[in-house]
């Protein structure tokens, strides 16, 4: 279309608005020089199968966009397969597939037990690391 990669935008719609924002950088280390000039709450997520260090999120919560780096060639290994940019509204349903599901009968003792005071994706990998019972994948946090 004759757009740059610095002029491209990012078109999101939440089911009443249309929202338009700059794309994210793809470079993280431009990325969160960006995130930390703008004084914008930025965590980094380490994702991992087992020991080996499989993808690098940076996420920028005050702009609600994240910047991905993939340590490994195995796309079965990474946080998002395929998808070189995931969205914000990506990494919000990676995180929260690595929760206990909403509708899991007993979720508000799980809650409990576990500190959480509410079903949030964001808080819930916080407490668990992410870690589900069926792999060796899991999450650190910066």
């Amino acid at each position: 279309m004759g757009l740059s990669k610095e002029d491209r935008v990012e078109l999101s719609f939440d089911g009443e608005k249309i929202t338009v924002r700059p794309l994210a950088s793809t470079d993280p280390e431009l990325f969160r020089r960006n995130a930390e000039q703008k004084g914008h709450q930025l965590k980094e997520y380490r994702y991992y199968d087992g020991d080996v260090l499989c993808t690098v999120i940076l996420a920028d919560f005050t702009a609600e966009q994240i910047c991905i780096e993939n340590k490994v060639d195995e796309i079965l290994d990474t946080a998002f397969g395929v998808n070189e940019t995931p969205s914000w509204e990506d990494f919000l349903a990676f995180l929260a597939d690595r929760c206990i599901p909403k509708t899991r009968k007993g979720l508000d003792y799980y809650l409990d037990a576990v500190g959480v005071p509410e079903y949030d994706p964001v808080l819930l990998v916080e407490k668990t690391q992410g870690r589900m019972a069926e792999d060796h994948k899991w999450l650190e946090i910066i």
